[in-house]
């Protein structure tokens, strides 16, 4: 008896499954004659294709990226995880310094990793160790303006247009000076170094004019005077935050005493051999980069003027 109930049940389910993926099926197909549910109510708007975001990944900033290939005979753990596609738009700061790679301080971020410093490698260079976040080259910049993207009928503005605007655009070399490091108000927070306006007059100057330039629908005010670390930052406890912040600060701290004044940013000679660099970026550095996206360089423009 028990045998024959057991076989019933099985019976009933599958004949209610049957019946469910056949009313699945006459409510998704495109002729409802067979069907009383019209086709607007099985629709799943959450499942509709959604077009990229109109507001983009363009801007003109500035690029702090370096690679460290170098440091691979210091011993390995000290070793940061650097890309070999980086490249060494600057050698005045070591980043790394600021950098809780080993993960002594940090408890995790998000799969990006660290954005700066070398960015993250895939272990393929002796004494690097491979690294389980995004493996993208060394993206450290400074975002100036952001324009969005490059179709003029999304609101952007093309490649041609921002060339044009730019050829009209004075400005002096910008000498840079780091002012601090913060976590941001987001949640989990970014870790992020500042360089306020204060202490950074050329580049404050050339935000307002290019704020007064480039007035395109998609053009975001934004927080220029930050470079952006990490995303998603957790420590592993209240007092190892509090600690790696005061030991970061005591790094930003020594550079600004080594350059009082700010410092133009120049790349590494290498970078010219290795074809990675224009000659433009080394006899005339201090100038901004247009990214297409913050791992697509697309042009440099020079400063107009002498410091």
């Amino acid at each position: 008896m028990t045998n024959r109930v057991g076989i019933g049940q099985r019976r009933w389910m599958i004949r209610s499954i049957a019946c469910c993926a056949l009313l699945l099926l006459l409510a998704c197909s495109d002729d409802t004659s067979f069907s009383p549910v019209t086709r607007a109510e099985t629709e799943c708007p959450q499942l509709e294709p959604i077009g990229g975001d109109p507001d983009g990944l363009i801007f003109l900033g500035l690029s702090l990226s370096r690679n460290f290939l170098e440091l691979v005979s210091h011993p390995s753990e000290f070793v940061p995880s650097s890309n070999n596609a980086s490249v060494s738009r600057q050698t005045q700061f070591d980043f790394n310094q600021i950098q809780d790679r080993n993960y002594f301080n940090y408890c995790s971020t998000n799969d990006d990793g660290w954005l700066v410093g070398g960015g993250e490698g895939n272990g393929s260079f002796p004494g690097s160790k491979p690294s389980y976040k995004l493996t993208n080259p060394d993206s450290a910049h400074i975002e100036i303006v952001h324009i969005g993207n490059g179709d003029p009928s999304l609101g952007g503005l093309s490649e041609e247009e921002i060339f044009a605007i730019m050829e009209d655009i004075e400005f002096e070399p910008i000498r840079l000076k780091p002012s601090y490091v913060r976590l941001n108000d987001e949640d989990p927070p970014e870790f992020e170094l500042r360089f306020e306006p204060q202490d950074n007059p050329e580049l404050y100057a050339l935000y307002e004019t290019l704020l007064a330039r480039i007035t395109n629908p998609t053009r975001e005010l934004g927080n220029p005077f930050h470079m952006t670390i990490s995303r998603k930052v957790v420590f592993r406890s209240p007092e190892r935050s509090e600690a790696w912040l005061e030991q970061s600060n005591a790094v930003v701290e020594e550079w600004r005493l080594a350059y009082p004044d700010g410092i133009v940013l120049t790349p590494d000679p290498a970078e010219l051999d290795r074809g990675t660099i224009t000659l433009d970026e080394w006899e005339n550095p201090g100038g901004i980069y247009l990214f297409w996206n913050r791992n697509e360089i697309r042009q440099y423009f020079p400063p107009t003027q002498s410091p």
